[in-house]
């Protein structure tokens, strides 16, 4: 079994979580996958996920979720994302 969030009301989700499911469906409204940008850019997937969840939280993490946010079209804030920015409809109802 695959672990990206807990099977939760999306409510519920944490700000970390919601970068995560953000990031990724970012990538598929630009037909591409997360997997799939992190394979061209040298870069493991499973780095990038413990970066947006917070499980390494140095200054080359935070770099690390700001280029891939913003290579995905997601608008990153303070906390961590403050709107998404993306053609999907399920995105811009979870940012707000």
């Amino acid at each position: 079994m695959r672990y990206d969030a807990p099977e939760k009301n999306p409510s519920e989700r944490t700000e970390e979580q919601r970068l995560w499911i953000a990031i990724r469906a970012g990538f598929v409204a630009q037909g591409t996958s997360l997997a799939a940008w992190a394979k061209s850019q040298g870069i493991h997937k499973e780095n990038i996920r413990s970066a947006v969840l917070r499980m390494r939280n140095g200054p080359k993490a935070k770099a690390l979720v700001k280029r891939t946010a913003e290579a995905a079209g997601v608008k990153i804030g303070r906390g961590y994302i403050s709107a998404a920015k993306s053609k999907s409809h399920c995105l811009n109802r979870e940012a707000a």
